[in-house]
């Protein structure tokens, strides 16, 4: 189990858990970094805004999932990419790196030294996705 894990009685009872992250951990603070705009503009626009829309996004909680086979089975995928890599650059092939714009790529480094070291070599990165409005 990685060192930033926490022990919460669920995880011992069910086999994983869910603990809330403190609001003065480096996660919290580089998760928060994360939903700061490259261009609060584009904020308040579309389905998702309602009646009056917003012009910045704040986060008041988050929580890490701490399942171990699951960690297991990320473990054992970035093997396999691992090998993947290193049968393409035997083959003379190169992979190209992956850019990721710098307001994301930042925080996703500060979440990343808060938890564990991304592998660039492999293209290693956190990214974002949304949910749907309703």
């Amino acid at each position: 189990q990685p060192s930033w894990w926490t022990s919460i009685p669920s995880a011992q009872r069910e086999g994983w858990g869910v603990p809330r992250l403190d609001k003065c951990t480096p996660e919290f603070h580089a998760l928060r970094e994360m939903l700061v705009p490259s261009d609060p503009r584009e904020l308040g626009k579309g389905r998702d805004c309602g009646v009056g829309g917003y012009n910045k996004l704040v986060i008041s909680q988050a929580w890490r999932v701490e399942h171990p086979r699951h960690l297991d089975r990320y473990n054992a995928e970035v093997q396999e990419v691992r090998w993947l890599v290193d049968r393409a650059k035997e083959a003379g092939l190169t992979c190209p790196s992956v850019q990721i714009r710098d307001a994301l790529s930042r925080p996703g480094e500060a979440l990343a030294a808060a938890t564990k070291p991304l592998q660039h070599d492999l293209n290693e990165c956190f990214l974002m996705h949304g949910t749907k409005a309703e």
